[in-house]
């Protein structure tokens, strides 16, 4: 039966991914884990291949615009595109890190098909100098859609007995480095955990980790029915509650995002289960994981 479900839930995923006339749309997943370097006097960020869902056909133009407020302080090329159904990966000219400026305030990559903006990463750099006029110090921290979001993630390929895994991320600006803990609660009871996590380095800390009920045996697909109608991820930091991820359980599966259909979307940006796994030059290949996504409350 859980099986049947879990088939269910992805044939629903895909069916609204695999949809022919939708909008270009950025792959939140992969702009989450793009990479910016808070240390020293200038953060930067690593300008790689980025994903597209609902890629226009034929050929296109595609390139990124960084911006510091308002300034245009960069451009990249991309080049080859390698599809995957409605996906593509554009390839960049350059991979590389672009300096985003020694001030403190907004920052924005925008994103271009054909000279049509279709998404942009916005954060906020927050510049710290310390008093010593002897040993002046500057360090960084930074705030953006990571507090936001969070997904589940689970090998659709794995049937009911798949562990699900929680992935959210915790800024430096929000905890020390002494590490923080996520419970899982159900109606307002403590029914499951996750190993607790350290923060290592400046800005948002990305984990991953299983989800430990309190029989002490990992959440699987086969397990949710015990949560069903739903639970709520908190992030904690030594008792208090940085945020709150709802998830719901409909029929022993995992309901997903209203975000994640295009359908949906209004002016919102798509938040895809799906993503490229495996690309070569020619060629790229569907992850088999799905991700069912929350935002904060």
């Amino acid at each position: 039966m859980a099986m049947n479900l879990l088939v269910s839930f992805v044939s629903l995923v895909c069916a609204a991914v695999f949809a022919p006339a939708n909008a270009p749309q950025l792959v939140m997943s992969q702009q989450l884990d793009l990479r910016i370097l808070l240390q020293g006097e200038m953060p930067r960020v690593y300008a790689d291949d980025i994903q597209i869902v609902f890629a226009p056909p034929g050929e296109f133009r595609f390139k990124a615009v960084y911006k510091n407020g308002d300034e245009a302080i960069a451009e990249k090329q991309f080049r080859s595109l390698t599809r995957g159904g409605p996906f593509a990966l554009a390839r960049i000219d350059r991979a590389g890190f672009v300096e985003l400026g020694s001030n403190d305030g907004p920052r924005r990559v925008e994103y271009y098909v054909d000279d049509t903006l279709i998404g942009s990463l916005d954060f906020t750099l927050i510049k710290h100098t310390s008093d010593d006029p002897f040993n002046p110090q500057v360090s960084w921290s930074i705030e953006g859609p990571w507090s936001q979001h969070a997904y589940l993630v689970v090998d659709g390929d794995r049937g009911e007995n798949a562990r699900l895994s929680l992935v959210y991320w915790v800024g430096s600006h929000e905890v020390p480095i002494d590490g923080e803990i996520v419970v899982v609660r159900k109606d307002g009871q403590q029914v499951g955990t996750l190993d607790k996590r350290r923060i290592s380095n400046p800005g948002n800390n990305r984990f991953e980790h299983n989800i430990r009920m309190a029989d002490n045996n990992f959440l699987t697909m086969g397990g949710l029915a015990q949560l069903e109608g739903g639970f709520v991820m908190d992030v904690e930091h030594n008792g208090a509650i940085l945020r709150s991820f709802p998830f719901a359980v409909s029929g022993g599966v995992l309901v997903p995002h209203e975000r994640s259909h295009p359908a949906a979307l209004g002016e919102m940006p798509l938040l895809s289960p799906r993503f490229i796994g495996e690309a070569s030059q020619n060629e790229a290949s569907l992850s088999p994981k799905v991700l069912t996504w929350s935002t904060a409350r």
